[in-house]
């Protein structure tokens, strides 16, 4: 009889405490809403107990007392601080088991035709893993305590980042934009689960992506070029260095293959690299035309001094006025090397040599203007 008024107490001051928290936790999840914040801290502050406690609904919390390991203490139950807490205190954390958000940025991650994207903004909604009831977390927080969120939000930023930069990375920026980021990412890229499946993710959102400028990337001098995925790994395969870009085209009866390599290979292995292009063009006279370039005026110039036979009659190569074509004008007629005027009109080059310069170039617009 003497535990009945106890048992009868504890219960009103567990469910006042319960109803309390439940209030003030649908308070604060509506003024996350109203104000477009990320809602919901990981964990809550590290705080002496020194009273008995219930705990918060959608809450799990870890109790230290002493040295003794870290337990855990679920939505509605009791946590009673030792009888002479000033000697002797108890230390609890309460950690969300509810959805936390995080904004994950991403600087600078570089295509595979090797396009610089500035900025990515990723949106990752998570929550706690119920595995064996949240024991993980307590061995967490026994490592880490105050900076356990610390810890466990950096993981979920590296591994993003680290996912993110690679599915960008194997992309060429022209996919990335045609189907955007936010599906390439869904497909496989983005991990269900962080911190070594401490947190599992509900969804993910791409809030916002700063694209490369195509009005400075056609003026600036470097060079943005498509990379072919099969003739690419033909060259790894054989070469085993890296491309600035490389295409290719079958055209007429032709073939050609255009490589703008960032170190020259060795003879061996450029006649290697062409035997294999042969093979995959079934086309034994296949062009293989490696080009070291900076700059689209060089490789263009270049290109051209290797498929036309008056390479004299290239006048200039220049961007247009709107930075989305490539102008390159040839004179109708060239000197010759007695002096003479020798007919030089017609198309430059092969089908094929023109097609392989369009596909490598093909976030520019290629026009021949014929000068007189």
């Amino acid at each position: 009889m003497a535990n009945r008024p106890w048992a009868f107490l504890q219960h009103r001051v567990v469910s006042a405490q319960v109803e309390a928290a439940r209030r003030q936790a649908q308070t604060a999840s509506e003024r996350a809403t109203l104000s477009g914040g990320l809602g919901t801290k990981l964990t809550g502050d590290l705080v002496r107990l020194d009273r008995m406690s219930a705990v918060w609904p959608n809450t799990v919390v870890v109790v230290f007392q002493g040295d003794a390991r870290p337990e855990l203490r679920y939505p509605g139950e009791v946590v009673v601080p030792r009888i002479l807490p000033g000697r002797d205190p108890t230390f609890v954390l309460p950690v969300a088991t509810g959805l936390v958000t995080v904004d994950v940025e991403i600087s600078n991650a570089v295509t595979f035709d090797g396009q610089r994207i500035e900025q990515v903004v990723i949106r990752v909604a998570m929550h706690l893993s119920p595995t064996d009831r949240y024991r993980a977390v307590a061995a967490l927080a026994a490592e880490y305590r105050t900076e356990l969120a610390d810890a466990l939000l950096r993981q979920v930023r590296l591994e993003v980042s680290a996912e993110v930069e690679a599915a960008v990375r194997l992309n060429r920026l022209s996919d990335l934009r045609r189907r955007g980021l936010q599906e390439v990412l869904a497909d496989r890229w983005l991990p269900t689960t962080f911190a070594s499946g401490a947190l599992l993710r509900d969804s993910f959102e791409v809030r916002s992506v700063t694209w490369p400028d195509p009005t400075a990337q056609a003026a600036g001098p470097g060079l943005h070029l498509s990379v072919d995925d099969r003739l690419h790994q033909v060259w790894k395969r054989v070469v085993g260095s890296e491309v600035r870009g490389i295409a290719g085209a079958q055209v007429g009866g032709s073939s050609t293959v255009i490589v703008v390599p960032l170190t020259p290979p060795s003879q061996y292995e450029t006649e290697r690299v062409r035997e294999e292009y042969a093979k995959h063009f079934a086309d034994q006279r296949v062009a293989m035309l490696m080009i070291l370039a900076e700059s689209y005026e060089d490789l263009v110039r270049e290109w051209f001094r290797r498929v036309d036979s008056s390479p004299a009659r290239l006048l200039s190569v220049e961007p247009s006025g709107d930075h989305q074509a490539l102008l390159i004008r040839v004179s109708q007629s060239a000197r010759s090397q007695d002096g003479h005027t020798s007919d030089a009109g017609g198309p430059v080059g092969t089908d094929s040599a023109r097609a392989a310069l369009t596909h490598l170039l093909r976030d520019l617009r290629i026009e021949f203007i014929g000068v007189t």
